[in-house]
């Protein structure tokens, strides 16, 4: 807060009340909790100019535009919480659990050598010696959970995703929408999947459906190991297109049966027909032959690699 950025203009800005802020100095924390959402990181949307900002998301990845870890260094899961900390917060915060944990073991302690003293009811006493240690050695033994918060890029890991959720009897094409919270023109639903596009992407997406995506220099990756869905990127007459194994073998063997083959690479189109026929074609060869033929006039300047899959 300033003079010229009271508390009133920053409700306004972020549209909360006071309620739902905590004023620490001329500092004001909002906490804006967001809808349930599986889909890659985006940037919080909303947020001032200049304005720090820490988002926790679903499956337990913290990120910053705090680059000097001022307020938001890691993140700290206890039984309270999760505290967000700064660099000098979190020895404060350690030496904070140390000194009650001494505090509340010197309490129990003192209070155990009283009972023991009683000897008047020395068994009765025993049975609750034995709980109180029990129960501060679970309250002390119980550690928070640390999480490093990490650093928002300037540049994104990929100018853009694509998804492919598939659909199944409990999983429909509104299910799939709602899960990933993403805009209908940014969708586009097929027989048995959805496939959705997000752009400008900063970190890696979390989910278990198949994804490829285009990385700033230009490469693309996958998480589809076994190249079911995305194993090969083909730039062709009408753009780029991503497809498997066996949808690729069939583009081929459709060009080369409604084309002319130059008389140049003749030889070697015919060894590329013999090869894409076959039961388990080497696909290495098969992208040199057309790699060869496509030097020599066939396949339209067609560019086709394979994607490689993220470790």
């Amino acid at each position: 807060m300033t003079a010229d950025r009271t508390l009133d203009s920053i409700l306004a800005e972020y549209n909360v009340s006071k309620a739902d802020v905590e004023i620490d100095g001329n500092y004001v924390t909002i906490y804006a909790p967001k809808k349930p959402v599986i889909h890659p990181v985006q940037v919080p949307q909303h947020v001032g100019d200049g304005d720090l900002w820490v988002e926790e998301e679903d499956w337990g990845a913290y990120t910053t535009n705090d680059k000097e870890g001022k307020f938001f260094f890691v993140a700290m899961v206890d039984e309270e919480g999760t505290h967000y900390l700064s660099k000098d917060g979190l020895g404060e915060y350690l030496e904070t659990r140390a000194f009650l944990a001494d505090k509340m073991t010197q309490r129990a302690f003192k209070t155990a050598l009283e009972l023991l003293n009683d000897k008047s009811r020395y068994k009765e006493n025993l049975k609750k010696i034995i709980e109180l240690l029990d129960d501060v050695y679970a309250k002390v033994s119980k550690r928070p959970s640390m999480f490093d918060i990490r650093q928002v890029d300037e540049k994104p890991w990929a100018w853009y995703v694509v998804v492919r959720a598939q659909k199944s009897e409990t999983r429909s094409t509104a299910d799939i929408i709602k899960e990933y919270q993403c805009p209908s023109i940014m969708c586009r639903e097929e027989n048995d999947y959805v496939e959705i596009i997000f752009r400008n992407i900063l970190f890696p997406p979390f989910n278990n459906d198949s994804w490829v995506a285009e990385k700033p220099d230009g490469t693309f990756v996958t998480n589809d190991r076994s190249h079911s869905v995305f194993g090969y990127t083909v730039l062709g007459e009408y753009g780029r297109d991503f497809m498997n194994e066996k949808e690729l073998i069939e583009r081929l063997r459709m060009w080369l049966n409604e084309n002319k083959v130059p008389s140049s690479v003749k030889d070697e189109c015919a060894e590329l027909q013999e090869l894409l026929h076959s039961e388990n074609p080497d696909m290495d060869l098969v992208l040199d032959l057309v790699n060869i033929t496509r030097e020599g006039g066939a396949f339209d300047g067609m560019t086709i690699n394979k994607i490689p899959c993220v470790i």
